[in-house]
């Protein structure tokens, strides 16, 4: 029996998770077996585990009896080639930005440079007929954004469209218009997930320039109690409100909301600056799980689009750039077009196996070099990689592990 050489060992809240970086396998040992791996001592360990154990070991590629069996578990860039390559145009989740205009200007948004205060282009018709397009792929969710969504005035009668087609939908808003009474709760009653974006209930913290801090807490607090399950609040950390979350999240625990936080996402080199210390991260599993920094299950392009208020489409919502529009959704052709940008697109999602700083990265495949988004923001290519933020990549991608591993074991419980 041989103990692996491509180990990593992670501890946290008195969980010892093993993970084999090259397989992309783990599990849960107590201390004695976790004492044994580290210090390479096979021959204890063989003498102290059950063939249950044993076989679980085996099985998480942490002890190995079967060298070729070993090497046909190691991961390689095929897996990734294929998962690409072999993949039809299967759209079920689109990302649709009816509006440029906004009523705020915050210091970190993605969406800045395309901005503006010009009338919306789509008119409902419009808006309904792009709906009806994507009629043959069954789409699942359309996730209504900007801008700012809520400052459209047919926002009601295009989510009730969508609820007779039967596709769950979902508004991204900063809430303005909401402690505004711009719209009532006939919103609520007509959309099933209603995102707030909060980073702070302290004004001295606060990047959301324009947003009133005490009218949208009024607002959230006065929300009935039969919409309290579709409300979430999504925070945005950086190293302005770092310890301001616990708070958002005990907030939104009294009332019933859903609280959900990440990393800014870097637009420009100094933009890492911004994020918050290396070690608070360590310590704080909660936020350190959002897909937009380490993002092992993007599917951008190949079950994910984004549409702009034009009807061009794109990879991500986070790459709405003139230089990458895939397609029109008004071209006779638009499948066609989108299919063979996807092509020439995706295989460069995953850099994990082509550069040489991820080949050997421990968390390669969680990481999977991080988000594209971030990688073209910061380079305008998507092949490479900031050595400084790979630290927070490194820390996000260890906590993913840990999170899912106690997720796994409440579902157990």
């Amino acid at each position: 029996m041989l103990i692996s050489n491509d180990l990593k060992f992670l501890n946290k809240d008195n969980i010892n998770l093993v993970y084999n970086y090259e397989c992309n396998s783990g599990i849960v040992v107590n201390n004695t077996i976790l004492k044994f791996l580290k210090e390479k001592d096979s021959d204890r360990l063989e003498k102290y585990i059950n063939e249950d154990t044993k076989k679980a070991l085996v099985n998480a590629n942490v002890i190995i009896y079967n060298k070729d069996y070993y090497i046909d578990k190691i991961w390689t860039g095929k897996y990734i080639k294929d998962k690409y390559e072999k993949q039809d145009l299967n759209i079920n989740f689109i990302y649709f930005h009816v509006t440029n205009r906004c009523n705020l200007n915050c210091e970190y948004c993605y969406q800045k440079e395309n901005l503006t205060t010009e009338s919306d282009n789509l008119k409902t018709e419009d808006i309904f007929k792009i709906i009806d397009k994507f009629d043959r792929f069954k789409i699942q969710k359309i996730v209504f954004t900007g801008g700012e969504c809520t400052l459209r005035n047919d926002l009601i009668d295009i989510l009730r469209y969508c609820k007779n087609k039967g596709i769950h939908t979902e508004i991204i808003t900063n809430g303005v218009n909401l402690y505004n009474n711009v719209y009532s709760f006939d919103l609520l009653e007509s959309v099933d997930k209603l995102t707030i974006s909060l980073d702070s209930f302290n004004d001295n913290h606060n990047l959301r320039k324009g947003l009133n801090i005490n009218k949208l807490r009024e607002y959230l607090i006065s929300i009935p109690i039969k919409y309290s399950e579709k409300i979430s609040i999504n925070t945005v950390i950086s190293d302005k409100n770092v310890d301001d979350y616990e708070e958002i999240h005990e907030f939104c625990r009294t009332y019933n909301f859903k609280s959900k936080a990440c990393l800014r996402m870097p637009n420009n080199f100094s933009d890492i600056d911004c994020l918050p210390d290396k070690n608070y991260l360590k310590n704080s599993l909660e936020f350190t799980t959002n897909d937009n920094i380490g993002c092992s299950n993007c599917s951008c392009g190949l079950n994910i689009i984004s549409l702009d208020q034009y009807g061009n489409i794109y990879l991500c919502q986070s790459l709405m750039k003139k230089e990458l529009v895939l397609a029109n959704i008004f071209d006779n052709n638009w499948e066609e077009k989108l299919m063979e940008k996807i092509n020439k697109i995706n295989l460069l999602h995953d850099i994990s196996y082509t550069n040489e700083n991820c080949k050997k990265c421990e968390v390669k495949h969680i990481c999977r070099g991080g988000c594209p988004a971030i990688r073209y923001n910061l380079f305008k290519s998507f092949i490479e990689v900031e050595p400084e933020f790979c630290k927070y990549l490194q820390i996000v991608s260890e906590n993913k592990l840990i999170n899912s591993v106690k997720s796994s074991l409440r579902r157990r419980s």
